[in-house]
């Protein structure tokens, strides 16, 4: 590509779980690559510490022990000051509690938290920045060699997963990984600071639709959608007598 090594950030930031499960489709993926050329760093930030960390072999992680329950009250609190009167209306009448509720704003502060203070852990910089969540299966090796290609090159800022357009429940952009060059992953990785004002809005708690509607507020960036579908593992189970069932974490 540059005839020199092309230095690769590999973010991992979310909840960790199925950690030793999905560790091997992470390292075939995104850090066993070429070394002749590729040089990959791994930094990790999240709210537990986790069986395969130190797998990762991570330049640079940081385990944030503080209360999630607490950082989410301090921030969203007065909601009335922050949230338009529609939007604090449909928050306060889901049908489970807002601080419950799994597609909610509290779930989505956190992870975007998480993907913004990761990315604050780099101090170099990098040809191409990805970030990506601990719980991705890939059912076959990516072409991460070419997606590569196409940042170093300039052809694109950002590179994202696109939901089925087939099933039209499921619009927007995935949350599950992005490659991009240092623009394009910043951008991405401070959703957080805009989160208020796109619930507002779009009056959704939806990260697909929120983070499209994001990504769409940015004129300057070339952003490319791909079509790549990654199973999420959100729970692992190992077949095994008691007490030796301990991959899932």
């Amino acid at each position: 590509m540059t005839g020199r090594k092309i230095k690769i950030a590999l973010c991992l930031s979310g909840e960790p779980r199925s950690s030793m499960f999905c560790f091997p489709y992470i390292y075939e993926n995104f850090i066993n690559l070429n070394s002749k050329i590729f040089e990959v760093d791994v930094y990790s930030y999240s709210f537990k510490s986790f069986r395969a960390l130190s797998l990762y072999n991570c330049k640079n992680y940081f385990i944030d022990n503080r209360n999630s329950s607490d950082l989410f009250k301090d921030w969203i609190q007065p909601l009335d000051k922050k949230l338009s009167p529609k939007s604090l209306e449909l928050l306060l009448n889901t049908s489970n509690s807002f601080m419950n509720n799994q597609n909610g704003i509290r779930n989505l502060f956190l992870m975007y938290t998480n993907i913004q203070n990761c990315f604050n852990l780099i101090s170099s910089k990098y040809d191409v920045y990805i970030r990506a969540r601990y719980d991705l299966m890939f059912e076959y090796p990516i072409q991460i060699e070419g997606l590569c290609s196409k940042i170093i090159e300039g052809k694109t800022d950002l590179i994202l997963p696109e939901l089925d357009p087939i099933n039209k429940s499921n619009v927007g952009i995935c949350d599950w990984y992005a490659i991009g060059n240092y623009a394009g992953i910043s951008y991405y990785s401070n959703l957080k600071n805009s989160l208020l004002d796109l619930i507002n809005q779009t009056t959704s708690f939806h990260p697909e639709i929120l983070l499209s509607k994001y990504i769409k507020n940015n004129f300057n960036l070339k952003v490319e959608k791909i079509h790549l579908r990654i199973p999420l593992v959100r729970k692992s189970f190992v077949h095994s007598d008691p007490p030796h069932n301990f991959l899932d974490q």
